[in-house]
């Protein structure tokens, strides 16, 4: 079986003749699904980092209210 690295320089390399029909789908498929995954976990840290980055702004503004009221 192919490795992705070799995957993705065949593709940039456009030199997709040195893989059969069969073997060409396979990897590619692979190769899709291996990036889908990627992106999941991609997108599922960004939105645990903007919670949390939400939820920093919101106890620095009620710091920056507390300031306030002590002043």
């Amino acid at each position: 079986m192919l490795n992705l690295d070799k995957i993705e320089r065949v593709l940039k390399s456009g030199d997709l003749l040195d893989l059969d029909d069969e073997q060409l789908s396979a990897e590619l498929e692979t190769f899709i699904q291996t990036l889908e995954e990627r992106d999941r976990q991609i997108s599922e840290t960004l939105e645990t980092l903007l919670e949390e980055v939400e939820e920093l702004i919101a106890l620095s503004d009620e710091l920056d209210s507390e300031d306030d009221l002590s002043r």
